[in-house]
């Protein structure tokens, strides 16, 4: 099996794109609930989810226009591969999928789901950065944590 080299470029523009659609998912999410405390927490982590898809963008016009020769590539395969695959967000801004997961209570699985996934990948691609864009991913990543906490603790203040 191959290698595919990622450029942190690609790899922030990925992150961004991840959050962007994160950020819908949550929204929707937070429309379609009747319980005011899902709305509430929905509310938050789309807000939240907003302000990373900023930092990212922020960290990513911070990078030179043109890739260098010493930029940092990240080579893997299977396992990087996986975590930038966006077909693992294929149905995330589709409103019925999000109505059948609150219909079902799949929401605060799918929602831990994407928050470890948005961990794994920021771990990743951590080591690449320059050490005061590390800081900031560090700090997103300690977010993530907290984002999972809460879904938790309402996951388990409802009954689920």
């Amino acid at each position: 099996m191959n290698a595919r080299i990622y450029s942190v470029r690609e790899i922030l523009d990925s992150a961004v794109e991840k959050e962007g659609k994160r950020r819908s998912f949550y929204a929707t999410a937070a429309v379609l609930t009747k319980n005011p405390d899902m709305k509430g927490l929905f509310d938050f982590l789309a807000e939240e989810e907003g302000k990373h898809l900023a930092t990212f963008r922020q960290i990513l016009n911070g990078l030179p226009e043109e890739t260098s020769p010493d930029e940092p590539m990240i080579a893997n395969s299977v396992y990087l591969d996986a975590l930038t695959d966006e077909g693992l967000y294929s149905k995330l801004g589709a409103r019925e999928f999000v109505q059948l997961a609150i219909d079902n209570w799949n929401i605060f699985r799918i929602a831990i789901g994407f928050e470890k996934d948005a961990i794994l990948y920021f771990a990743e691609f951590l080591p690449h950065l320059s050490e005061s864009n590390r800081d900031i991913v560090r700090g997103l990543i300690q977010e993530e944590k907290g984002h999972i906490r809460k879904l938790v603790e309402l996951m388990e203040l409802i009954g689920e």
